[in-house]
């Protein structure tokens, strides 16, 4: 939960008291969050920077924050990015037991970055407790921050651009990333080239957010995502050559590092011209499942689609064995990879079993308004 505190201007700087680490007492400072739909600056509790102003969590050995100078790709490769950066120094002052941090400053970044980690993580193990361990993986354990006009982080390498009123749904989507890699491993949840991996990914990264777009800040136009944004399945699948145009569309020289984005659109593109078939590019077309449960959270409440989403999630393994009991005729069959009717049984199947079958109305809705053949599916 965001807490609340009193804000206090000044000198043009953002002041919060804080307490030393040796008291228990977390420091106070500032961050960008969403309320009611909008960015704002709202005060938090911090109790992951120690007294000699290091960002130092359990979860983050260290943060490091640079100027983003450039980008380079190895071998050609576009998933072989290499930032490139100059070091910028950390000054976390302090004025009688206070942090000052002036608003998009590389302190401010650096303390949004670490916040909604660790905000990320403990979403996340709330709700799938021992089936993730965010501890486990040294690289992300040493968090990269890399300030400059680009599009495209990782989950240990962040890019924010202090000239934009940046979304924390950046930091949460590349932590979700963390967290499916380790949840496709143990749940029927598809990997993490389908729809439906993607699509239930996004749905925790605008959960978390209380907001539908992910990316604000980073992508632009039609990169950005929405979740409150109309699909219909199939129609609105998304493919390389649907990426390639958007791809192009945001080349401008005003960028930071703008030959290296175009250098990704030229290394893409001669990619493109050696397929053979159509490749679906699964962050966009994950949105054909985020929308649904979206439209789901707002009719029944954010506690009953969060239930539903994470028990039927842990249902799925059991879902997916019953296939020919659930599926009609009509519907397709033979799927290799869990698909949208799985889930979507499964939901059904949660609903009954958690709320007796109070939402099915709402669930059924929600799909087939979105384009999907609900009526392939049996109820439980």
């Amino acid at each position: 939960m965001f807490l609340r505190w009193i804000v206090v201007v000044v000198c043009m700087a953002l002041c919060f008291g804080v307490q030393q680490l040796s008291a228990q007492t977390p420091r106070q400072t500032v961050t960008l969050v969403h309320q009611n739909g909008t960015l704002v600056l709202d005060s938090i509790q911090v109790g992951f920077v120690n007294d000699r102003g290091e960002i130092h969590h359990s979860y983050i050995d260290s943060l490091h924050v640079y100027q983003l100078d450039s980008v380079s790709f190895a071998g050609d490769i576009p998933e072989l990015q290499e930032l490139h950066g100059t070091p910028v120094a950390m000054n976390l002052n302090r004025d009688n037991n206070r942090i000052i941090l002036e608003p998009h400053t590389p302190e401010f970044y650096a303390i949004f970055s670490a916040y909604h980690t660790l905000y990320a993580i403990d979403y996340y193990r709330e709700r799938f407790g021992n089936l993730l361990n965010f501890k486990e993986k040294e690289q992300y354990r040493e968090l990269e921050l890399y300030l400059g006009d680009y599009i495209n982080c990782s989950a240990s390498q962040y890019i924010l651009n202090p000239r934009a009123r940046v979304s924390p749904t950046v930091i949460y989507h590349e932590v979700g990333h963390r967290a499916f890699c380790q949840l496709d491993d143990t749940l029927a949840i598809g990997n993490v080239f389908s729809m439906l991996h993607n699509g239930l990914m996004e749905y925790f990264t605008v959960t978390m957010a209380g907001h539908p777009v992910v990316g604000e800040g980073m992508l632009r136009g039609p990169l950005l995502r929405d979740a409150s944004k109309p699909v219909q399945y199939p129609r609105d699948k998304y493919y390389y050559e649907d990426f390639l145009r958007d791809l192009e569309q945001s080349l401008s020289d005003s960028t930071d590092c703008h030959e290296a984005l175009r250098k990704l659109y030229t290394l893409n593109k001669k990619r493109a011209s050696r397929c053979t078939t159509r490749i679906l590019m699964t962050h966009q077309t994950g949105m054909l499942i985020t929308h649904p449960l979206w439209k789901l959270r707002e009719k029944a409440g954010a506690g009953v689609a969060d239930s539903l989403v994470v028990h039927s999630m842990k249902k799925m393994g059991q879902v997916l064995k019953s296939r020919n009991t659930y599926l009609k005729d009509a519907a397709p069959g033979g799927a290799d990879q869990p698909a949208w009717f799985d889930f979507f049984y499964a939901l059904l199947r949660t609903d009954q079993q958690l709320y007796g079958g109070r939402h099915e109305a709402m669930i059924r809705k929600a799909f087939k308004s979105a384009g999907y053949h609900t009526k392939w599916v049996r109820s439980p």
